[in-house]
């Protein structure tokens, strides 16, 4: 803004050199420092604040942004105050009460007609050089913070209007007024009436280069950094981001194309998410299918095995009956049926995996059930793992079937001992809820049943948690099985409903309780949350939820 002092300084210095009048330099001096200097830059200081503060890295660069788009206009509204502060009383009132210009109609035309010029040119002048100076701000603004400032609504042509209305008409009103009324030789200062047009025309040709290289300049840089963000589309770069530099159309259509870029940078993306949900939903499908293969392979085997191991554990029987109490056969065949016995839950295990659900579903008292396989468990797994066992006043209803129900039951608790080395204390309880949605609900946003059917997360305290099913609303059972045991990490929680995936040692497990415990219970419209922690955190171990709906009252 103090091009404004530069220019009039520059133009009183070649008038001064011309008329012959050196010392009208230091005359001029108070008065451009008052009004040309002193009130720009107090101006400029509220203008530019904001600027400034981005500038030193104190600031907020979208404030700085913004009000650079309306720093040239603001610019030259105070520019048009001081700079008719300053001409009125540099070519009006300080001609006739301080140098005694007499007021006649000549004197007066003359004065008029110099002070139009510079209440015009002044401001003119500082609107394209600020102009100039913002645009290369927000361009250092966009580099350094990525930040780009709104378009503007100035248009291309009335900046052309601007240039020609008043760094042309101006001047040439002025001239004209000059040729008019003011004598050959000036009244003033005595200068022959040509100097006085010479001088006139040589500032505004100075204020009309100015506009016209602010212009040319924006317009040609803008040109060229559209053309290349074009460039880098056409070459597969959907993601170009421009500078929004001018205020006017060019601004614009940076801002078009900058909005072009991140809509077609948004459809790639949406395209590679679609293309990688196609992807996933493919090898899902050949999962199943793998499953399905998988499971009616381990019916027809599990059938017939189980048919084979009939006829062994029929004659072994037999046989065993036939001996007397002290034959030393007699304890060798004992452990032939044992091992067969085991031959036959695992086969139990590979059916229940199978199938999906059972098809002779009843009603069950699940806490009746629970009960037996904790009483049996006792018996089994011995005192280094006592058993705390609660259960709802009320009889826990489901539909589904005994075997099935010690299956989960003994699958979760022996996994749990297992956890456990050495010993330590289980929890079993059950208890009842009502599912009002926001579960099955909970899961849905999280990916099910659409999603993955098992989904996993990790806690911030190291441990993981999963869900696998989607309850409906309505009355359910809930069956807790809890171990102080070494707990789990994410990666093997997301495997244990996997078929075969064990963390066993080669013949301590088959892989297939936990598969079978899934397939029972989704099979029963239920579900499964899991709750670990690995140790040595505190609160270590796991806990195993299974939710089934509870039957239907009597009567419903």
């Amino acid at each position: 803004m103090l091009s404004m002092a530069a220019f009039d300084a520059v133009m009183t210095a070649i008038f001064a050199v011309v008329s012959g009048r050196p010392e009208a330099m230091f005359a001029r001096a108070p008065e451009m420092a008052l009004f040309l200097v002193v009130l720009t830059l107090a101006g400029a200081r509220g203008i530019y604040g904001p600027v400034a503060l981005c500038a030193a890295g104190r600031g907020d660069p979208a404030a700085a942004a913004s009000r650079l788009t309306r720093l040239a206009r603001d610019s030259a509204f105070w520019a048009l105050f001081t700079g008719g502060l300053f001409s009125i009383w540099a070519f009006i009132v300080a001609p006739i009460m301080l140098f005694d210009a007499p007021p006649t109609s000549d004197v007066l035309a003359l004065l008029f007609s110099r002070a139009l010029v510079w209440i015009v040119l002044l401001p003119f002048l500082v609107y394209f050089l600020v102009h100039d100076h913002a645009r290369l701000m927000l361009r250092w603004i966009f580099e350094t913070y990525g930040v780009t400032a709104p378009p503007g609504d100035v248009r291309l042509g009335g900046k052309l209007a601007l240039i020609l209305g008043a760094g042309a008409v101006a001047p040439g009103l002025a001239v004209a007024a000059t040729m008019a009324f003011v004598p050959p030789v000036s009244p003033i200062t005595g200068l022959p009436r040509e100097t006085i047009v010479l001088v006139t025309l040589l500032g505004g040709a100075v204020a009309l280069s100015v506009a016209f290289w602010s212009v040319e300049r924006a317009m040609s840089e803008s040109v060229r950094s559209l053309t290349d963000a074009l460039d880098a589309i056409r070459a597969g770069d959907v993601a170009p981001r421009l500078a929004v530099e001018t205020d006017d159309e060019l601004g614009k259509l940076s801002a078009g194309v900058n909005a072009l870029a991140a809509a077609l940078e948004e459809s790639r993306s949406a395209e590679s998410r679609s293309a990688a949900e196609r992807a996933e939903a493919a090898t899902m499908f050949h999962e199943a299918q793998k499953q399905s293969a998988l499971g009616q392979l381990a019916a027809g085997v599990a059938h017939d095995f189980n048919n084979i191991l009939t006829i062994v554990l029929g004659y072994t029987q037999s046989a065993r009956k036939r001996m007397g109490e002290e034959d030393p056969s007699r304890k060798r065949l004992g452990e032939v049926l044992s091992a067969a016995e085991r031959g036959r839950a695992l086969i139990a295990q590979i059916l229940a995996f199978a199938r999906a659900g059972s098809p002779d579903r009843k009603p069950v008292d699940l806490s009746a059930c629970v009960g037996e396989s904790v009483e049996w468990l006792r018996a089994t797994l011995g005192a280094a793992y006592p058993i705390r066992f609660s259960t709802p006043d009320t009889p826990a209803v489901i539909l589904g079937e005994p075997a099935s129900v010690h299956q989960i039951v003994a699958n979760l608790c022996i996994n749990a001992s297992h956890a456990m080395a050495g010993g330590g204390r289980l929890d079993v309880w059950i208890d009842t809820l009502d599912i009002d949605g926001g579960r099955a609900e909970g899961l849905s946003r999280r990916g099910l049943p659409k999603g993955p059917e098992l989904l996993v997360e990790a806690t911030p305290e190291g441990g993981a948690r999963a869900w696998v099913g989607v309850l409906h609303p309505g009355p359910h059972a809930r069956l807790t099985v809890a171990d102080v045991g070494k707990g789990m990490d994410a990666a093997t929680l997301r495997r244990v409903f996997e078929p075969y995936f064990t963390t066993k040692a080669v013949g301590e497990g088959s892989g297939l309780g936990l598969a079978a415990v899934h397939g029972v219970v989704s099979g029963w419209a239920g579900a499964i949350a899991v709750q670990t922690m690995p140790a040595p955190a505190d609160g270590h171990g796991t806990r195993f939820e299974v939710f089934l709906p509870l039957a239907p009252a009597s009567g419903d």
